[in-house]
């Protein structure tokens, strides 16, 4: 598996998400208490928002995608993850979790929504008018067609 320039083997690609939910319930259990944030922060938190990420497995060509739904105030709604077969990069795993996470958004029936995750190469590829010929062409089309519904 690639992470970070880092090899390793042996691990599903799961393990990493499974254990990274996990996290998440645990912190949101915890609730740590603050003085209120004003500003863009704040604006952001009154947005439901869905968070992906992506694990690849280079070796076996497999790509598990971990997918959280935050509510208004912050709380997980949904969780979700999913595995994926023939996966040829890390990039191609990345826009494959950024295409669940907008099929979540429209099963969850939302109207708008933020998505985020740490490729910026697949968010501006996302953003762009250009069609992408690339091989994340298609799945980039996806996404696109998918975001007009928020």
């Amino acid at each position: 598996m690639v992470h970070e320039r880092k090899y390793t083997s042996g691990r599903d690609p799961t393990f990493k998400i499974q254990s990274y939910l996990i996290e998440l319930e645990g912190v949101r259990e915890s609730k740590l208490t603050s003085t209120p944030v004003r500003s863009r922060q704040r604006e952001e938190k009154l947005r439901e928002y869905i968070q992906f990420d992506a694990a690849f497995d280079i070796n076996n060509s497999r790509s598990a995608s971990g997918i959280v739904a935050r509510g208004q105030n912050g709380e997980v709604t949904v969780s979700k993850s999913t595995l994926h077969s023939n996966v040829s990069s890390l990039f191609v795993a990345k826009a494959l979790a950024c295409f669940e996470a907008t099929k979540l958004g429209i099963g969850m029936g939302l109207n708008s929504v933020t998505i985020m995750g740490d490729s910026k190469t697949i968010i501006n590829k996302c953003k762009t008018e250009v069609k992408d010929k690339s091989i994340l062409g298609a799945i980039i089309d996806d996404i696109q067609s998918n975001k007009t519904r928020f």
